[in-house]
């Protein structure tokens, strides 16, 4: 089993979930799991894996205050103003990223095939692979009707939040798994 996302998802408070893995016994356990995701550099990334695959509630509120301080930074540096809808776009695009809800139209790949036979970003995820909150939340959740929310650039902002997530959690993804096999 190569996948890290499979590894991180086998961990428990218990240990790993022997019943996951196909084949037989792992060849790891918890402690190597454990010890890989300690090796991190990136300990921000280590809790957003952490918080995703294992559901550990102090990793998710943990990570869940440094997006929040990510966002505010970007719309510090942007000067997106209004410091509620930042908060609350912050909110909403982690619980989206946390709830791993994959999208029906490419089974959470972010890719699929064009009429033309090549492969190309999903239409419907806009090739993040998750199921997009609807317009009606996010704008209830701002202030906002749901003409002036798409109308506004807080309908560009949600997308900038969804792609960063999945780009950090990509990119601790791979530090876990450099970390897990030994390869620098």
């Amino acid at each position: 089993m190569s996948n890290p996302a499979e590894m991180l998802s086998m961990l428990a408070q218990h240990g790993i979930m022997i019943g996951h893995i196909p084949g037989g016994m792992p060849d790891l356990v918890a402690l190597d799991i454990a010890a890989a995701l300690g090796m991190a550099h990136d300990q921000p990334g280590a809790a957003m894996l952490l918080a995703k695959y294992t559901m550990d509630g102090y990793a998710a509120h943990a990570f869940g205050e440094h997006w929040k301080l990510l966002v505010d930074r970007r719309a510090y540096v942007e000067r997106w103003g209004n410091d509620n809808r930042t908060r609350s776009l912050a909110e909403y695009s982690y619980a989206e990223w946390l709830d791993s809800q994959k999208c029906r139209t490419c089974k959470g790949v972010g890719s699929q095939m064009t009429p033309e036979g090549k492969v190309g970003k999903c239409g419907s995820c806009d090739g993040t692979g998750l199921r997009k909150i609807g317009d009606r939340p996010v704008a209830r959740a701002l202030g906002m009707s749901n003409e002036g929310y798409r109308k506004s650039p807080w309908s560009s902002r949600i997308g900038w939040c969804r792609s960063e997530l999945v780009r950090r959690e990509l990119s601790a993804l791979l530090e876990f798994s450099r970390h897990l096999t030994g390869r620098q």
